[in-house]
């Protein structure tokens, strides 16, 4: 990990941070969480794909954000990983899962995205540098991907208790 020439670090995509990469990084991680009795193994086949794909959508743009070449197109995909990050949330609350239960699952995306970025990194010879930077970078994003899903899961439960209280058969619902 020698300091490099070069005036920016290679794309991950292109040093090997490939959806096959991920995908089984992701499927060893599930396999142990599934074993451990993880709240993903008690959802239907329909729900465990949309949260498949929430992550997909979200670990892509995290990645054509760490990867932009400049400041708008970071901040254009991280708006779009913050999108999904919402998404994920929503769906979490709007299928009864706790808030805890959500952060989890995204803790579990975070830990083998971190390690992928890592390995390509170490294997393509990225320097110190710039494994520092990929990390601090892919850690603050990650950190505000965190907070959009709490706040997905949040907004779908507020939502959710006020279509209930304002129910015309809610107990404390007034009908005119």
């Amino acid at each position: 990990m020698l300091p490099v020439d070069r005036p920016r670090r290679p794309p991950l995509e292109k040093s090997g941070l490939t959806p096959a990469r991920l995908t089984r990084a992701y499927r060893r991680e599930g396999v142990r969480g599934a074993a451990n009795g993880d709240w993903l193994a008690t959802l239907d086949q329909e729900d465990r794909d949309a949260f498949r794909s929430l992550g997909q959508r979200l670990a892509w743009a995290l990645v054509a954000h760490l990867d932009a070449a400049d400041d708008e197109a970071r901040r254009h995909q991280l708006t779009e990983a913050t999108a999904a990050a919402a998404d994920y949330g929503r769906k979490g609350a709007s299928l009864g899962l706790s808030l805890s239960d959500v952060v989890e699952g995204f803790l579990a995306f975070r830990r083998p995205f971190l390690a992928e970025i890592s390995g390509v990194a170490r294997r393509r010879g990225f320097d110190a540098g710039e494994v520092g930077r990929l990390h601090d970078d892919a850690d603050r994003a990650l950190d505000r991907l965190l907070v959009a899903t709490m706040a997905g899961h949040r907004t779908d439960t507020l939502r959710t208790w006020h279509e209930a209280r304002d129910a015309p058969d809610a107990p404390d619902a007034v009908v005119e």
